[in-house]
């Protein structure tokens, strides 16, 4: 009996591992986390919604970083987003969170970007235990807003023969190898609600160096041009 226990848990892992292993085969993109926004058909992120021709690849850095060569910024200071980070990373103390808020409610601006992001956990299921995550939040609500934008619509527009503003943002979507291993994440994701198409890929970064996110992008245009 104990034998064929063993054997039986033993052919079950291997099962589970097969089926892990040419589930990353099939389908190297998964979400990290459930994105009301998105259209319940592309909630699961198949290769097919990568093969636009005109994906157009671009940063996003806090408030003057267009000046340092990013595509697109979020109109907010360093020192901002270490603020609200402090009054929504669950790691800080009452004590923390306490000064943070002092300061979100006797400013006008921190009170707006602090009202969509906390939006962003019930919507977008942002959990904000790294800071980098408060700009990708914003970065959905303000690339909308942009000439960055536009143009990628306008792109998209020329590709397909039919200008639509039926799209959304999101992110937090991880690719891997064949084997399973995690290469990167995309931090922010522009499709066409329609078609599932995504024509816009984008990495966030508070600093105002570029050069990560450019080897993040490069990375990823890499790995979907071998799809």
């Amino acid at each position: 009996m104990k034998l064929s226990f063993y054997s039986a848990v033993s052919t079950t892992i291997g099962l589970v591992l097969i089926s892990t292993f040419s589930y990353a085969e099939r389908n190297p993109f998964r979400a990290l986390k459930l994105d009301v926004n998105v259209p319940e058909k592309c909630q699961e992120y198949k290769p097919s919604f990568f093969t636009a021709e005109a994906i157009t690849y671009f940063t996003v850095g806090s408030r003057g970083s267009t000046n340092s060569g990013f595509s697109a910024e979020v109109p907010i200071e360093r020192g901002e987003a270490k603020i609200l980070w402090d009054a929504l990373k669950p790691s800080s103390s009452d004590r923390t969170i306490e000064n943070a808020m002092k300061k979100i409610n006797n400013n006008e601006t921190l009170t707006k970007f602090f009202k969509i992001l906390n939006e962003g956990k019930s919507e977008r299921e942002a959990t904000y235990n790294s800071e980098g995550e408060i700009l990708e939040v914003l970065t959905y609500a303000y690339l909308p807003g942009t000439s960055m934008f536009e143009e990628m619509l306008e792109r998209h527009a020329e590709e397909t023969g039919e200008f639509t503003t039926d799209v959304f943002l999101t992110g937090g979507v991880s690719y891997h190898a064949s084997n399973g291993q995690t290469l990167g994440e995309l931090d922010v994701i522009l499709a066409d609600a329609k078609t599932c198409t995504i024509f816009g890929i984008g990495e966030a970064k508070l600093g105002r160096k570029r050069s990560k996110a450019l080897k993040q992008l490069e990375r990823i245009r890499g790995f979907i041009r071998k799809l």
